[in-house]
């Protein structure tokens, strides 16, 4: 049996428990880094890339360094470790290659785990990208990964992890002429407008553990429990030569220290105190409630070449709790929030709130959901202050409100799985980048409605996954394309009763719009209204495979085939093309008995 789960953002109990699946998983080549994060992403085109997804619901804020949020995809916070109970060990190693002359790509991941004793659990896991990147001066390349040891005894327990990702890629600022795509040069020879480079480290050390008062037939009632989460989240651009004539400013003058090398980090040291009243101890409502206290230490360093480095601390106590319900078979719900009473953040505050249910109808069960939340959120020093050889600026923004409320209906059945979910958010003084890579708070309110759609339909053989997502925003400070799509039609069915196998052709495509330009000092997705991105589709080919006695995954995947017959507007972001046509192959191995 396997168990894993991770813990609550808000609060530190532990969350979404689930089973790892002993069972073929289909559309293997699609699992990478940027398909795994959003079915339309901007980025530059290459395996290892600064990312903002162009559905905007599917955006992550992982620390409080906003020159970060580009690299979430390659982060794994403490919150989003992963801790194991497995009753015999388990390890995997995967391997994934891009094919490309002198121009390869690399994935390689491994994880291994296993419980020394019942109530003790080991493991770690490591990941090595590497990508030269089929256009000029692209080359990027991660290293990420975690150790995580839990310890679950009758009334203590122990989680402990050290979560770390550091990367770095090579910076071009596009094509210098986007129309020479297609021509007679090949890609790695089209010239770019930038030789740069963009560093990002993120350290993670967690130790969370606490102490369960029980009955006598061991029934859980109170847990006290305190949390240790220390994070650093670092951003570093440099260049050789500063005067390349890409960014407007250039700070540094002096000629014989004629270059770049800026560095942003936060370093976030935070310690939370927490009760757990548990469902059991509420004999007569059956509902658990939790409060606790978090106190929370920032360093802000912010160094350039020309200012030297200078530091800023700041310091932020929140009180908080949560009410939820677990166990209940027909409805589950949780509700938390908290509140910064003393400290930069004084005043921010959030609510959250997500109801889950379901009831049978026909053959099958409806489920259904329901979240909100409401937060008011302080901007990030950094977009208050900031100084670097190419951007300085100083900023009074206020909080940023958001409410934010959805649901979804899903109705999976032994052919048709259809769902629907829909998702609205108002935001109040919203903070953007403008065409000149500056940071701007909008005075009103912007409103974002998305409809996202799943209809899979599946028979013994032939089956076709379908996502359509319509967006819309109020304003054009925040630019979405109108419908984004995926679909994946397959063949798949067991070969000499001994191997799964699934063979079929997969589909993405967005509408046209004004995609946010990346500035590649800030790594900031920054306004532009002159060119219109989309409205292409591409189109991969695939065959995956699954020996079960050996329990071995191994596929083939050639990418963007239409590539090879389309008009070559095959564009990510103005100036960034994506990949030219390319073949991959890869396989996972798990290994258990």
């Amino acid at each position: 049996m396997f168990r894993i789960w991770h813990f609550s953002p808000v609060v530190v109990i532990p969350d979404t428990i689930y089973e790892l699946p002993d069972t073929l998983q289909t559309n293997y080549p699609m699992l990478t880094v940027i398909n795994d994060y959003s079915i339309a992403n901007a980025y530059n085109g290459n395996f290892v890339s600064p990312i903002q997804p162009k559905l905007f619901f599917d955006r992550r804020t992982p620390t409080d360094n906003p020159f970060v949020h580009a690299y979430a995809p390659y982060i794994t916070t403490p919150q989003q470790t992963r801790f194991f109970r497995t009753n015999l060990p388990f390890s995997t190693i995967a391997y994934r290659k891009g094919f490309k002359t002198y121009r390869d790509e690399n994935d390689l991941q491994l994880l291994l785990t296993g419980n020394i004793r019942e109530d003790l659990n080991v493991g770690a896991q490591f990941k090595y990208f590497n990508s030269i990147g089929q256009y000029d001066s692209q080359e990027a390349k991660v290293l990420d990964g975690n150790v995580f040891l839990s310890y679950s005894g009758a009334n203590y327990a122990i989680h402990g992890a050290f979560d770390y990702s550091i990367l770095s890629n090579f910076e071009n600022g596009g094509l210098v002429d986007p129309s020479s795509l297609g021509g007679a040069l090949n890609a790695e020879d089209l010239d770019v407008n930038l030789s740069a480079m963009s560093g990002m480290r993120y350290l993670a050390g967690y130790v969370n553990h606490s102490y369960t008062f029980r009955t006598e037939d061991s029934v859980p009632l109170i847990t006290i429990r305190h949390a240790l989460d220390i994070q650093e989240a670092t951003k570093r651009y440099v260049e050789q030569q500063a005067n390349q004539g890409f960014y407007a400013n250039t700070y540094k003058t002096d000629d014989s220290r004629y270059y770049t090398h800026d560095t942003a980090a936060v370093l976030t040291i935070s310690n939370t105190l927490d009760v757990t009243f548990h469902e059991e101890f509420n004999r007569l409502m059956r509902f658990g409630f939790d409060v606790f206290a978090r106190n929370e230490a920032q360093r802000y360093t912010m160094q350039d070449d020309t200012l030297g480095a200078a530091f800023h601390w700041v310091n932020n106590t929140f009180i908080g709790g949560a009410l939820y319900m677990r166990q209940n078979k027909y409805i589950q719900y949780g509700f938390d929030g908290e509140v910064c009473l003393i400290g930069y953040k004084l005043g921010e505050f959030q609510i959250n709130g997500r109801v889950d249910g379901g009831f049978r109808l026909g053959r099958d069960s409806l489920t259904l959901s329901a979240r909100a939340y409401v937060r008011n959120q302080t901007p990030s020093y950094y977009l208050q202050h900031y100084s670097s050889n190419h951007f300085r600026w100083d900023n009074a923004f206020g909080k940023t409100y958001r409410f934010f409320v959805g649901g979804e209906v899903a109705y999976p059945t032994k052919w048709v799985r259809p769902a629907v979910d829909v998702s609205f958010e108002n935001i109040t003084r919203m903070i953007y980048f403008d065409q000149n890579g500056l940071p701007q708070q909008h005075n009103g309110n912007v409103q974002v409605l998305a409809v996202n759609a799943h209809l899979d339909l599946t028979t013994p053989w032939v089956n076709w996954e379908n996502n359509v997502v319509w967006q819309h925003a109020t304003v054009s400070i925040l630019p979405l394309p109108d419908i984004a799509l995926y679909s994946n039609l397959y063949y798949h069915g067991c070969w000499f009763r001994a191997m799964d196998a699934q063979l079929g052709v997969n589909l993405r495509y967005h509408t046209a719009y004004y995609a946010p330009l990346l500035c590649p000092a800030t790594s900031q997705f920054c306004l532009q209204t002159e060119t219109l991105v989309g409205n292409y589709p591409v189109i991969n080919v695939y065959a995956n495979f699954y020996v079960r006695l050996l329990r071995l995954r191994f596929f083939a995947e050639y990418q963007h085939l239409n590539g090879h017959f389309m008009s070559p507007t095959y564009f990510s972001m103005p100036g960034y093309p994506l990949n030219p046509p390319t073949f991959r192959a890869g396989l996972a191995w798990h290994f258990y008995k």
